[in-house]
C-alpha cells in the first residue's frame, strides 16, 4: 500500500480514535523518508542527509502538531472537569494553525491534574475506609442484639 492510500486510509480511523491514527499518520510520512535518507547515509553524502531529514520533519510536522493539539485540549478539558485554573497556560500555533500548550504550561497542568486527582483519591480512601468501619460497627451491635 502507498504512502497516500495509508494516510487516507487513518484519516478515515481518525474519526474513532484521533490520536491513534494522527500518530500513525506521522510515522508513515516519516518512514517514507527512510530509503532516501539510508541511500543519503551510504553514500556519505552528510548535506543530503541533513536536506532530507528537515523535508521529513516539516511533512510529519503537520501531524505531531495536530497530536499536540489533541492532548493539550484533552489536558485542559480533564483541568476543567477538575475545576483547576487554566488561566496561566501559554499557547502555541505550529505552522498548519494548530494551537496547542507550550511544555512548560503542559506539564504545569499535568502536575495539576494528578496532585488533584491524588487528593480525590485520598478522601475516597477515607470515605471508604470510615464506611467499614461504620459496617463493622453495625454488623457487631446487630450481633450482640441478636444473642440477648
Amino acid at each position: 500500500m502507498d504512502v497516500p492510500a495509508k494516510i487516507r486510509l487513518l484519516h478515515h480511523v481518525r474519526r474513532v480514535f484521533p490520536e491513534w491514527a494522527t500518530e500513525r499518520q506521522a510515522l508513515v510520512i516519516e518512514h517514507a523518508f527512510d530509503p532516501e535518507l539510508s541511500e543519503a547515509a551510504r553514500a556519505k553524502n552528510w548535506d543530503a542527509e541533513q536536506a532530507i531529514a528537515q523535508r521529513r520533519d516539516f511533512e510529519a510536522s503537520e501531524y505531531w502538531h495536530r497530536l499536540a493539539e489533541l492532548r493539550s485540549h484533552k489536558l485542559v478539558r480533564r483541568a476543567r472537569k477538575l475545576h483547576l485554573p487554566v488561566d496561566g497556560v501559554k499557547w502555541v500555533t505550529g505552522n498548519y494553525a494548530n494551537r496547542y500548550l507550550d511544555s512548560a504550561s503542559e506539564e504545569q497542568l499535568f502536575r495539576a491534574i494528578r496532585e488533584e486527582e491524588r487528593k480525590n483519591w485520598e478522601f475516597r480512601i477515607k470515605v471508604i475506609g470510615a464506611l467499614t468501619g461504620l459496617i463493622g460497627t453495625l454488623i457487631g451491635l446487630v450481633s450482640v442484639w441478636k444473642h440477648k
